[in-house]
């Protein structure tokens, strides 16, 4: 469903009920989360990737999903405190650097 623009929003509420039968695993958060930037949504995306990010030894692939994610809320002053973390745990990664890439093209908008 969720391939099918016409079938997003079903898909998210669909993946939304099934997480009343169990709590969200890591994967779960980080597909739901996805299929909400899809739908154009990064708020609700930012909410189930916060937890992820914020954790005491966070995994840099959550961290970067939840850079995106600011970044299309506008939250940018997070952004930029999440990326630079970012940017200490891999400098030279191609990911830190779309990420800056993005992040320089909604500050100038």
């Amino acid at each position: 469903l969720a391939q099918d623009p016409k079938g997003l929003g079903r898909s998210i509420a669909d993946f939304e009920a099934s997480l009343t039968h169990q709590p969200a695993s890591v994967t779960d958060r980080l597909l739901l989360a996805e299929l909400w930037m899809s739908a154009g949504k990064p708020a609700p995306a930012r909410a189930l990737l916060q937890p992820l990010a914020t954790k005491p030894a966070p995994v840099p692939q959550h961290v970067a999903r939840y850079i995106a994610a600011l970044i299309c809320a506008g939250d940018l002053d997070e952004a930029a405190g999440f990326l630079a973390k970012l940017e200490q745990w891999e400098p030279l990664s191609p990911r830190s650097h779309e990420l800056r890439e993005a992040l320089a093209a909604q500050i100038k908008k």
